[in-house]
């Protein structure tokens, strides 16, 4: 049976911080991506779910995200999937973008990239998706509240992008049904909390992804769809289910 990994980074570091053990810094992401680049066929976010919707994914295929938009995406992650020809989705926090990420939850205040170099990517090729209007968490919020964070951010987004989001992350990674009722009424897919790769049988809009946050060595793709590397992606699911922090 096919099956769809997409990776899901945060940032990417000019320098190593042991503060954020887990993000690689832009020495290592380019050694990354160059090693992904030879061996996968790198699919857009919503092209690849169409794919192995319909029966067409490649055998060796993964897409790219990123979530909260960090102004170092921008500076040292974008040059090189422009280098590497690869497609990524950035999903931003639409009321946010241009301020930081102080939206609590442990979340380290670091500066979020900003819309007019926003549009300049997107322009380039970068493909848009929404993250919530001010990344809050969508169980704890009220009818009126969840529509502003789930539409209105897609409003906010195709003001001043250009271009309509189809796709969604839960911010913090929580959902449930009635969050995903109002996601599934705005986007076409929808990226939720689940360690794991993507089946057919798995729901459009709480698809699992592979945070790359929890695999420390350098080259962590080793072996991707083997039996060894599912083994290893259930042990980290589920030490993040019963002890890890959430993401964000």
């Amino acid at each position: 049976m096919r099956a769809l990994n997409v990776l899901v980074y945060h940032r990417v570091l000019a320098e190593r911080d042991p503060l954020l053990a887990g993000e690689p810094t832009a020495e290592e992401f380019e050694a990354r991506m160059r090693w992904v680049a030879s061996r996968y066929d790198v699919l857009p976010l919503l092209d690849a779910v169409r794919a192995l919707r319909d029966g067409r994914l490649p055998a060796r295929a993964l897409s790219i995200t990123f979530d909260d938009g960090y102004a170092d995406f921008a500076e040292l992650a974008w040059p090189v999937f422009r280098h590497n020809d690869l497609p990524v989705t950035q999903f931003v926090v639409s009321a946010r973008v241009g301020g930081t990420s102080d939206w609590g939850g442990g979340t380290p205040v670091r500066p979020l990239v900003g819309w007019e170099t926003l549009k300049k990517l997107v322009d380039k090729g970068l493909v848009l998706g929404s993250h919530g209007r001010t990344h809050r968490d969508l169980t704890k919020l009220s009818d009126q509240e969840l529509a502003d964070e789930i539409a209105g951010s897609a409003d906010e987004i195709e003001k001043r992008a250009g271009l309509r989001p189809k796709a969604f992350s839960y911010p913090f990674g929580k959902c449930d049904e009635r969050v995903r009722k109002v996601v599934a009424a705005h986007y076409e897919v929808a990226c939720g909390h689940r360690l794991g790769v993507i089946t057919p049988s798995d729901s459009p809009h709480e698809l699992p992804r592979i945070d790359t946050a929890l695999f420390r060595d350098p080259m962590p793709f080793v072996g991707w769809g083997g039996p060894k590397f599912r083994r290893a992606l259930a042990w980290r699911g589920l030490k993040r289910r019963f002890g890890g922090a959430a993401p964000s």
